[in-house]
């Protein structure tokens, strides 16, 4: 027998209602296609007058001008409205894989769909004309199909969510890891391997090792994962013939999309999460001695703190967009915090250290999951870090709307302790969304360059 829950209606009646109120202010006060909209609207217009002619300016696939002419919706305010619908799908999802994942009461998991639907950047672009909203939205599904185990659906969503944005094509492969060590665990639960023993062994945590035995587990075991598999390597292939046929990932504007070696974006993206996860780290992690974290494993500090300054000096990208758009907020956090004198940058590695210890402390260890994801946890791990570093990595540009799916994973499997810290979670969000909002909507500026409006933004 089903239960429900008065909070499976007030919670998502409230979410609604939010998006409706934002939505009509954002259309009322900003008429006008804004920033990246001055080529996503017209040529969503283009589409539903059945012009196809691609604006090369615009680098990424047309699905979402596909789905605005299917839609019929055409004008400025109808094509903003269609990510603010979908924001609130994205909500209902994210409960649904929230309770998967941990089996919490209805209101936890409730309070915990709201901490990611009011994740500020994210939230913010509901309202406008970007890819990002129906994006995330043929993530989660896919994500989500993955985990009930229907991996055709799965695939067919993955695909369709590189229609909307090419690096997807990362978390297209993440989930069909995920697949793999699903269909691993329930090969070991049967067979009891020695191989798949030492893959599950959660005792012992060796990244390269869990990686290599990942690896050899997968070609022995290929056959009876090939068909669960298939999806995705088809998913895999249209996107390489895409790749090859256009000469590159980047539709337009190709000189400004190069793929990169962008390594401190990583360093960046720990940092971010930090703060919008603050209220997760351990109280107790600042009253161990000092002297036990520094002399425990000293050469494993020393060597990271070397690669992280290497990694600084050689792979730091000041991109030209990041250096002249005063309009976004890393503009100024890059140039506060950042050139103001050159040693900054090399300063700042002992704090993404930190970061990354930290955050390991916001991760809880998975304890009430469903039987789809049980003893993977370090598994699970590992890959995500390969897909955040490579979705990362690979982009020259510093812009926290990259930072939207990587954050939003990782907030799905972090068990939070007790209600409380969601609704500390939650209640930083509504004011970090507060002011963004009132920076964009009540305090424009002019640029010395033009006399049009500007206004502040992720």
């Amino acid at each position: 027998m089903i239960r429900f829950s008065p909070w499976s209606v007030i919670f998502p009646l409230l979410f609604s209602v939010s998006v409706y109120f934002i939505s009509n202010i954002v259309n009322g006060i900003v008429r006008d296609p804004y920033m990246d909209e001055i080529f996503h609207i017209p040529q969503a217009q283009r589409f539903c007058n059945f012009d196809f002619t691609h604006d090369p300016k615009i680098t990424t696939p047309p699905l979402i001008y596909i789905f605005s002419m299917i839609l019929r919706s055409c004008s400025v305010s109808n094509l903003r409205n269609i990510n603010a619908l979908f924001s609130i799908v994205n909500l209902i999802i994210t409960f649904k894989i929230s309770k998967l994942l941990h089996n919490k009461d209805a209101l936890e998991t409730w309070l915990t769909s709201l901490a990611i639907g009011f994740f500020p950047v994210s939230f913010f672009f509901n309202f406008l004309f970007y890819n990002e909203t129906l994006s995330l939205t043929c993530i989660l599904l896919m994500y989500y199909m993955a985990l009930k185990r229907h991996r055709i659906i799965s695939a067919t969503f993955g695909f369709l969510s590189i229609g909307f944005r090419q690096t997807n094509f990362i978390w297209v492969c993440f989930t069909a890891g995920v697949v793999v060590i699903d269909e691993l665990r329930l090969i070991y639960t049967s067979t009891n391997s020695k191989s798949l023993q030492n893959l599950f062994n959660e005792a012992e945590f060796n990244p390269f090792r869990k990686i290599l035995s990942l690896i050899a587990n997968t070609l022995i075991h290929f056959e009876r994962l090939f068909c669960h598999l298939l999806p995705f390597i088809l998913c895999s292939l249209c996107f390489v013939f895409l790749a090859i046929w256009n000469n590159g990932i980047a539709l337009g504007d190709k000189s400004n999309h190069q793929i990169s070696i962008h390594v401190p974006n990583v360093f960046y993206f720990a940092c971010f999460t930090l703060f919008f996860l603050s209220m997760y780290v351990e109280t107790n992690y600042f009253r161990k001695p000092l002297a036990f974290k520094f002399t425990r494993g000293t050469f494993k500090h020393i060597a990271s703190l070397s690669i992280t300054l290497i990694a600084i000096h050689y792979c730091t990208i000041e991109h030209p967009f990041l250096l002249s758009d005063n309009r976004h907020y890393s503009f100024y956090v890059w140039r506060y915090f950042y050139r103001g004198h050159w040693i900054l940058k090399y300063l700042y590695a002992p704090f993404y250290l930190l970061a990354f210890n930290l955050l390991k402390s916001c991760i809880r260890k998975f304890d009430q999951l469903s039987k789809l994801v049980q003893k993977i946890h370090s598994l699970w791990m590992i890959i995500y870090s390969l897909a955040v570093f490579f979705c990362l990595v690979t982009t020259p540009l510093l812009e926290f709307r990259y930072f939207i799916i990587p954050f939003i994973m990782l907030r799905l499997h972090s068990n939070a302790k007790n209600k409380l810290y969601i609704v500390k979670e939650l209640i930083l969000g509504l004011v970090v969304n507060l002011f963004t909002f009132y920076m964009f909507l009540y305090r424009p500026f002019f640029n010395r360059n033009n006399a049009s409006v500007e206004r502040f933004m992720w």
